[in-house]
């Protein structure tokens, strides 16, 4: 097993570089490399600023670091701030990471290591791969002179001249680091410089290679960088390494061949500033916080000394000025800058665009009420950064007190508004907000019910959700039921949050509320634990006993194709034949994703085939693709799941796609995807579905689907979506065409690809989309 310290070369195979502890504790100066991490930032020169990137080095020890390794020249600009990552303190260059151990030692990232930068292509290039042969050649620790046979080595492999042409590889290598750069005061040994340069780049993982598509390049790959050579300029220099590293970790200015290789690292588009600690997953990517790393900082640092008054911030924009004295003005007294940031930290690099909101709508909250004000001020909350959550519910609460002062009052007083706010609790608060705009009066009898509970439940906030949508009358309809005045059961909150769905429906919506049924049952995944479905229908509509037997059923197989925990802990179906989707004549079903409706009727395969295409879109929703694809997505899911539980013919079910293609879409001129997007360009969604073209994406995104897995087989199909669903999660947002075709090519065996081609062709209607 690797020691936490010991150094990690390629894939594993190479420990020799576990001398280097030794070299570099040794041989260079100690104080440089066991310095203690700095807890806080003090003011720092005006040198450390770059504008060139628009970061600060602020931490003494990394500023240390960075001189006395060459700087610019070696490092690059800063492109980050200093940010705990995988338990180091670390700080990005655009070509290295440096990093703080968590025993205080200063060093970089071995940036190639397997989980970081582990590719070999990026933005057109080829480098070279990890060579184990050669690593295989590597004196071995403890062999008699083992530093002074480590560098022959490294000179064995890493030669000045290959061929005909001066590459200088050896020569850059032991002069990366000049003796004046790191003994400024000329105190150490001239023959410490090989260790320390062997600190900078690791020892070499591959032979020298020219790249395959560019022969002008040459390159030769180390643990902690990769040499490149240039023909055309006769240049040999490093490659920037961090900014590919921080273009995996942003998504910003990713590379496509990069990303396409790097959608399964566990760092790919893991920065969310509207996440706890920046993170998107924090699971996989623990022992960090990615807060405004990558948030460029400007230059007002320089003017944040301890004695610092309220005129020093003069260099900051107008509008930030301006936010900080209505934020001195709520406490009605003489507040001086530096006392501010001890109460808010957040306010001392700088005000983010939702800080400044946050303080804008304090201010109007104050109009109505300054000590209300001064109570949200004192909320713990509001005492580290603000996350979106947080000034979210700020935003809330002034319309709530814009309302009712007193109701506003009455908010602050739940309990889970006092500690910090997940995004559940954010949105209650917003909820809050809508309902009060609603009705008042039902708002005020709201706070306190059963239905705000502290902590409130996934449940109870999608109840929330609904009530938020429904209109004055409709509240004022349910306020009146006695099930709703004398507390709510789970099975009633489940009841609630359907009604958004059937509140246009005066028949529907009464007969709900008035002698709906609900059951529940509980089943257990293995992936997450209990379930509780429900089920939910008018008493006028006949029981049907295996609706949990079906759902159970369509959770697992859709689960089991997809590969990723379900989605869900509250599954709630409401079955009523009447219902139809507004503006629609095919719909039959609906998923809200807090609950789905279903038409058809019970105990037909249609309407388990129904039921399991909206259960499917608890993954695929309309956020997440082209319309085509999440729909078809959801077809081939039910289908498939169909074919687990009922052994559907699924070739037979491709025939029948075809089938109906041709007489739904066919007559429009439509017979493949690219003719539906061309029909179809520049309309939504919902204008889609009030069309004539309204069941071709299923249809069509169906056929594609199915054909890739008849074709291709289940794994394919089933690795190539579970990747593109992450990636829409990633970056909540949807994924393309351009890497929906390179998905599904990438995850295709070799001897497929031609027939992958000819699938795509044939049902989506060209050979490959642009990039």
């Amino acid at each position: 097993m690797r020691g936490a310290d010991e150094p990690l070369i390629g894939q594993g195979a190479l420990r020799f570089f576990l001398s280097l502890v030794v070299i570099t504790s040794i041989l260079a100066s100690p104080a440089l490399a066991r310095a203690a991490p700095n807890e806080t930032e003090s003011p720092v020169s005006g040198d450390r600023y770059f504008p060139q990137t628009g970061y600060w080095i602020s931490d003494d020890t990394i500023w240390e670091y960075f001189i006395r390794r060459g700087g610019v020249k070696t490092f690059g600009y800063p492109a980050s701030r200093k940010f705990l990552f995988r338990g180091s303190q670390v700080q990005f260059f655009q070509r290295r990471v440096i990093q703080i151990r968590p025993d205080g030692s200063t060093g970089q990232l071995n940036i190639l290591d397997k989980g970081l930068l582990e590719y070999n292509i990026a933005n057109g290039a080829t480098f070279p791969n990890f060579d184990e042969d050669l690593v295989a050649t590597a004196p071995r620790l403890g062999s008699p002179n083992y530093q002074t046979a480590l560098l022959d080595w490294i000179k064995q492999n890493v030669p000045n001249v290959w061929g005909d042409v001066n590459v200088n590889f050896h020569e850059i290598f032991l002069s990366t680091v000049k003796f004046e750069d790191a003994y400024p005061n000329g105190s150490g040994d001239p023959n410490w410089m090989p260790g320390i340069n062997l600190e900078m780049w690791g020892a070499v993982t591959s032979r020298l290679a020219p790249d395959p598509n560019n022969s002008s390049f040459i390159y030769i790959r180390f643990q902690r960088g990769i040499m490149h050579y240039d023909k055309s300029s006769g240049q040999t220099h490093g490659l920037l390494l961090g900014d590919h590293l921080k273009s995996i970790i942003t998504g910003q200015d990713l590379p496509a061949d990069l990303e396409e290789q790097a959608k399964v690292n566990a760092l790919y588009r893991q920065y969310d500033n509207t996440k706890p600690n920046g993170i998107a997953r924090p699971a996989q990517l623990p022992n960090s916080n990615l807060k405004d790393a990558f948030e460029t900082e400007g230059d007002f640092k320089l003017l944040l000394p301890t004695t610092l008054d309220t005129g020093a911030v003069l260099d900051w924009p107008q509008y930030d000025r301006q936010a900080i004295r209505g934020l001195q003005g709520i406490f009605q007294e003489d507040v001086s800058f530096p006392q501010l940031i001890t109460y808010f930290p957040w306010l001392a690099d700088g005000l983010t665009v939702g800080e400044r909101r946050a303080i804008m709508n304090l201010r109007y909250i104050a109009q109505e009420d300054v000590s209300l004000a001064r109570r949200i001020l004192n909320l713990p909350w509001l005492s580290d950064d603000l996350t979106e959550d947080e000034w979210e519910a700020i935003v809330g609460l002034r319309y709530i007190a814009q309302e009712d002062v007193s109701l506003a009052r009455r908010i602050l007083n739940l309990p889970w508004l006092s500690d910090d706010l997940t995004k559940d609790e954010r949105w209650a608060t917003v909820h809050l907000r809508d309902i009060a705009l609603e009705n008042l009066e039902f708002a005020t009898e709201l706070v306190g019910a059963s239905l705000l509970s502290d902590p409130v439940s996934s449940l109870q906030f999608d109840a929330l959700g609904s009530l938020a949508k429904m209109k004055q009358g409709r509240l004022e309809q349910l306020a009146e039921q006695a099930w709703y005045k004398d507390g709510l059961t789970d099975e009633e909150t489940a009841l609630i949050v359907v009604l958004s769905s059937v509140a246009a429906s005066e028949e529907i919506f009464s007969g709900l509320i008035r002698d709906g049924q609900v059951r529940s049952e509980t089943i257990s995944l293995t992936s997450m634990g209990d379930v509780n479905l429900y089920a939910i229908r008018r008493s006028s509509v006949s029981r049907y006993d295996d609706v949990f037997e079906v759902t159970k059923a369509g959770i697992e197989a859709i689960e089991d194709f997809m590969g990723l925990p379900w989605k869900k802990t509250n599954v709630i179906v409401l079955l009523e034949p009447e219902w139809r989707l507004a503006g629609s004549n095919t719909a039959s079903g609906l998923n809200d994703f807090t609950h789905v409706v279903i038409k058809e009727s019970e105990g037909t395969r249609e309407f388990r085939k129904v039921l399991y295409h909206e259960l499917a879109h608890f993954y695929w929703r309309q956020e997440t693709s082209p319309q085509w694809f999440h729909e078809g997505s959801a077809q081939l899911l039910a289908y498939y799941t169909l074919y687990a539980t009922e052994q559907l013919d699924l070739a037979d079910r491709l025939a029948e796609a075809i089938s109906q293609g041709k007489k739904y879409c066919k007559p429009y001129g439509v017979t493949n995807i690219q003719e539906f997007l061309d029909a179809t360009a520049g309309q939504t969604t919902h204008e889609i579905r009030q069309a004539n073209l309204a069941f071709c994406p299923y249809i069509l995104g169906e056929s594609l689907l199915l054909g890739m897995y008849l074709g291709l087989g289940h794994e394919v199909v089933a690795i190539s979506l579970r990747v593109l669903y992450t990636i829409a999660e990633a970056r909540s947002g949807p994924v393309t065409e351009y890497e929906i075709y390179r998905t599904f090519l990438t995850n295709t065996p070799p001897e497929k690809e031609a027939q992958f081609r000819e699938i795509y062709q044939q049902y989506h209607g060209r050979p490959a989309p642009d990039s």
